[in-house]
């Protein structure tokens, strides 16, 4: 029975190696205390129920500390809309109704005007993301 538990402890850790998940280690483990009930003398059932309790014991505890210290780590990734506010343009038509739709880097927008009334021309700047709507205020003229 050794020989099965040592097989499954390398299957296991060679299939966690490949997916990197660390759910398979779990199994792993469950072999390791398994070969280490062997070593005891305690018949193949002991074994069997020792893998059973050690990989779901395994399961429990390293599973959602593994997904919690991973999504620590991982940070957060800001949306691609983000990369637009603070940006300068140059509108290409009257803005009259307070929305025009317009391309800001090859991607078709549509700005949404805050406070005063903007034309042809006018440098605006995006000042923020409202749903599929950039949100633009005309630039201030520095003097």
């Amino acid at each position: 029975m050794l020989k099965w538990w040592i097989f499954i402890s390398i299957i296991a850790l060679v299939i966690d190696a490949l997916t990197s998940n660390f759910f398979f280690i779990c199994f792993t483990i469950g072999g390791l205390a398994a070969i280490l009930v062997n070593f005891l003398g305690l018949p193949p059932i002991s074994q069997s129920i020792m893998f059973c309790i050690v990989s779901i014991a395994s399961l429990i505890f390293i599973i959602p500390y593994v997904k919690r210290v991973h999504k620590r780590d991982m940070g957060q990734t800001a949306p691609l809309e983000d990369k637009y506010i603070g940006k300068t343009i140059v509108l290409d038509q009257d803005m009259s109704h307070n929305t025009i739709m317009m391309q800001v880097n090859g991607i078709y927008w549509t700005l949404k005007g805050t406070g005063e009334p903007m034309a042809k021309g006018d440098r605006v700047v995006i000042i923020g993301v409202e749903g599929n709507k950039l949100l633009v205020r005309k630039e201030e003229k520095e003097e």
